[in-house]
This record gives C-alpha cells, sequence and structure tokens, in this order.
C-alpha cells in the first residue's frame, strides 16, 4: 500500500492495478445493488467510529455482524460521552453523561435504519458474496481503460496534465483518488476581447475523489474536487486558500463544471484534461469573480505588463501583496534580517517594477539600507555594552535565555522565543538590527534609558528641566562608542 495525501489527510491506498486480482471480501465491497443502501448506512457508522480512532465494522457473509462489532459500538458510546474522563463528583458524571445523550440522536437513527436494511436482505435471502467472475471482470475492464485514458493524456498535452489514479478498498467506504497535476501552464488575462496581462503558472495539484463503488458501476454520485496552487505565497484566481493547517482548498471550476465532472464520471480523461487546461488558462475580468485576483499570482507590477492591466486594480493592495510575498520568501530563503533589505530591492529591481519608485515599502528598504550602514559602529558598541552588562557568555552564563528575551522586549517591543537555535546570534541580530533601523535609530528613548537605568552610562544632566531629544541622545551615544 501506498500513503496519499488526499488534501485533507494520508490515507493508505493502491495503484489501480491492484484491482486485477481481488479477494471475495474485497469484491462484495466493490458490488452495488440491494445492499447498497446497507452498505451507505455502514459506511456513515464507520466515519463516525473513525473520528474516535475506532475501527471499522463489518457483516459476515450471512449478513451478521462480525466477531467484536458490540464491543466497537460499546467504545464508541463510552468515549461519545466522555465516561472514560473522571468527574469531580457523582452528580457531575451522571449530569454530563446525561448532556453527551442528548448527542447520539443522528448516531441512533442512522443505527436504526442500518439496522432495518440488514434485516431486509437477511430476510430475502439476497447472498452477501457476489459474483467473483462478473465483478473481476469488471474491475479489469475499469483498470485497462483508466490506464489507457492517463497514457493518452499525457501524451496528448505532452506531459502538462498528468493523471495518476489510485484506489482505497481496505474498508466498506471504497473511495477512488484521481490524482491531477498542470504544469507549464500560462494564464491569459482578458479585459472584454483584450488580452491584458500573460501570467506563467507553477503547477496546480488537484485531487479528485469519489465512491469507487458507485463509480465503478455507473451510478450518480457526485466527485469531489479540492486542490492547491503549488506555490505557497501566490494564490491561483480558482482555488481558494485554507488559511489553517495543509488542507487544499475548494476549486471552483464555473462554467466547465458541469463538463469536468461529466467527462470524470465517463473517464473520458482527454476531454477532461483539454477542459482544465483551458480553466486553468483563461479569466476575464468582465464577469469572472472567483475566489483571488490575477495580481496575486505575481508580485509588483512588471515592467511589460500593459496599463489596461495595471489600471484594474488597486494600488495599494498591489504594493500591499508584494512586501507580504517578498517577507514571506526572504523568510523561506533564510534571508537574515540585515541582508533581507538589499534582497527586497534587487527582486523589485529584476522585474523593473512600475512602482519602484512611488512604493512606500520599496523606500522603506533603501531608508533601512542606508540606516544600517550609518549606524552599524555604533549599534555593536550598545550591543556589545548590553551583553557585558548581563555577563552574557557563550559557553558558561549566569543569565537564562528567558531573561535575555526580557531585556529585548523591554528594549524593542519584540519578543524572541528562548527555545530557538542559535538564540544568542538571533538575540544580538534583533537588537542591532532595531538600534540601526527602529525609531530615531541610536538615539532611540528605550535603548538610553535601559543603559542609564542600569548605570552603564552617565546621564547627561541639564540645567533647563526639559527632556534630551533623539537628536541629542545620538550624539551622546555616538560620543560614548568612540571613547571606547
Amino acid at each position: 500500500m501506498l500513503e496519499y495525501y488526499n488534501g485533507r489527510t494520508n490515507v493508505q491506498v493502491n495503484d489501480l492495478d491492484y484491482l486485477n486480482n481481488l479477494s471475495q471480501d474485497e469484491l462484495n465491497r466493490i458490488a452495488t445493488g440491494p445492499q447498497d443502501e446497507f452498505l451507505s448506512y455502514m459506511s456513515r457508522i464507520n466515519n463516525e467510529l473513525n473520528v474516535y480512532g475506532i475501527e471499522p465494522i463489518d457483516i459476515t457473509g450471512k449478513w451478521n455482524w462480525k466477531p467484536g462489532t458490540y464491543d466497537k459500538i460499546k467504545e464508541y458510546l463510552g468515549k461519545r460521552m466522555d465516561l472514560h474522563k473522571k468527574a469531580r463528583d457523582i452528580h457531575g458524571l451522571v449530569y454530563r453523561t446525561k448532556t453527551k445523550v442528548n448527542y447520539l440522536g443522528y448516531f441512533e437513527r442512522q443505527a436504526r435504519t442500518m439496522e432495518m436494511e440488514r434485516f431486509k436482505l437477511k430476510h430475502l435471502g439476497i447472498s452477501r458474496n457476489v459474483d467473483t467472475a462478473v465483478f473481476q471482470e469488471l474491475c479489469n475492464e475499469f483498470t485497462n481503460k483508466i490506464i489507457e485514458q492517463c497514457d493518452i493524456v499525457a501524451k496528448t498535452t505532452d506531459g502538462k496534465v498528468k493523471l495518476t489514479p489510485y484506489v482505497d478498498i481496505s474498508e466498506p467506504k471504497t473511495m477512488y483518488y484521481l490524482d491531477i497535476v498542470l504544469s507549464d501552464l500560462v494564464l491569459e488575462v482578458y479585459n472584454g476581447s483584450k488580452v491584458t496581462n500573460k501570467i506563467p503558472l507553477d503547477n496546480i495539484h488537484i485531487v479528485a475523489e469519489t465512491s469507487f463503488r458507485h463509480l465503478l458501476n455507473d451510478m450518480m454520485y457526485a466527485p469531489n474536487f479540492t486542490g492547491k496552487y503549488m506555490n505557497d505565497f501566490l494564490k491561483f484566481p480558482y482555488i481558494s486558500v485554507n488559511r489553517y493547517g495543509n488542507n487544499y482548498g475548494t476549486v471552483c471550476l464555473d462554467n466547465y463544471s458541469d463538463d469536468v465532472r461529466k467527462a470524470f464520471k465517463n473517464s473520458d480523461y482527454l476531454s477532461m484534461a483539454m477542459l482544465l487546461m483551458q480553466w486553468a488558462q483563461y479569466y476575464n475580468t468582465s464577469y469572472s469573480n472567483p475566489y483571488n485576483q490575477p495580481y496575486l499570482l505575481h508580485y509588483g507590477m512588471p515592467e511589460n505588463v500593459l496599463e489596461s492591466y495595471t489600471n484594474l486594480y488597486d494600488y495599494d493592495m498591489i504594493t500591499s501583496h508584494c512586501n507580504s510575498y517578498l517577507n514571506d520568501i526572504s523568510r523561506k530563503e533564510s534571508i537574515s534580517r540585515h541582508e533581507s533589505n538589499d534582497y527586497k530591492l534587487q527582486k523589485c529591481k529584476d522585474i523593473k517594477c512600475k512602482f519602484i519608485d512611488s512604493c512606500d515599502y520599496n523606500w522603506t528598504f533603501n531608508k533601512h539600507v542606508e540606516n544600517i550602514r550609518v549606524n552599524n559602529e555604533v549599534a555593536e558598541g550598545i550591543v556589545g555594552l548590553i551583553m557585558e552588562h548581563l555577563s552574557w557568555k557563550v559557553d558558561n552564563s549566569d543569565v537564562s535565555n528567558s531573561t535575555m528575551s526580557n531585556v529585548l522586549e523591554g528594549i524593542t517591543g519584540y519578543y524572541l522565543n528562548p527555545d530557538i537555535e542559535d538564540y544568542l546570534n538571533e538575540w544580538m541580530q534583533k537588537l542591532h538590527y532595531y538600534i540601526c533601523t527602529g525609531p530615531h535609530g541610536p538615539g532611540n528613548n528605550w535603548v538610553y534609558d535601559y543603559i542609564h537605568n542600569n548605570n552603564l552610562i552617565e546621564k547627561v544632566e541639564s540645567t533647563e528641566e526639559k527632556v534630551m531629544s533623539n537628536e541629542e541622545i545620538e550624539t551622546l551615544m555616538k560620543q560614548w562608542v568612540s571613547t571606547q
């Protein structure tokens, strides 16, 4: 078996070749007929059991429950009503159990209908075991057709659409997964009938899933499509972004939905592939209104983009997205805090961004670069002074990381996790960067107050009752560094 991520969780699956030699029990699971209603309800029961980590229930060839079934249901009831948990007192235990019982309505209704269907099958004398020859031949035909279709798609699209099928028939809820990868595509953005921009796309990963036994037996069962744009910092218009966890988002097939689903159900994968390529490469600002706007597929506004495209979107939204992208990508590339400004400026130059002269973020990057150059020596002296005061020794320190983090937070307002790797270096980098680029640089009152309050520098008393200006503080700090 293989481990496969289906857009929500890792599941155990098999390649399609596995269908060529199935056991009697496995063939029973993929059969449809009078038992279909019963199997659907049993699948729902097993879904509920799975939530609590309980193995699925199943039946024998004579529609009796397999040994251990009732123990699994008792285990579920105990966990569902928290009977395994401690209670403050007897009343608390009884009250909690009574409250939890109210949530068993759905499960009880499913169990009642399931048992009614099981009784019908048993009363009518319908055999649980299907004709192995008939259903094995059906599986063989399905396997051959799907593999052939996947090969045709790969050749016809020059590898731009790659399809990989998987099946999971390890339990009563049989599933079919079609892994779809679209690559080397270009999104054309139209404004009316005119192309305003062409955006090269990263890979698009889509997972199509449905009930395998329904698909195999040509029964109506709507497939579900989830997907992900394979760039963590950009967003594809027709796929929603899941903000929490790694779950894939909803795929908006728009006007292509009915045709794509029909082609999937009929195993006409070549038609489906062509439809998906059209879907992924067309966007019209006149009427397309999916999850994300096209400017989220790139950062900034490249020089070669038409003015008609630039004028479609709000300037502040574009620059804000660009700033978020540059911050994210610099973290991914492990660019140090001091080098990140130069890195971001170069990224803007690489695309010859139209907004490079007017962008506030670009101005800030340049300002920080200049401040680091001018204030570097003074900042190093201040960091060294504070480090010496804290008696920090790399090999034998009397000061904990937590204490260091509290000092850093008191000066800069930023808290540093004491448990991170290379803590000392990160602490010094943060403080140094703040002194260079923070409000008023070395003349920052928070820095000066910490140094003075800990008697690290003599405070200059003024004959007049006034607060020292930031410029005066900065001058004082530079004079102090020059004497060390």
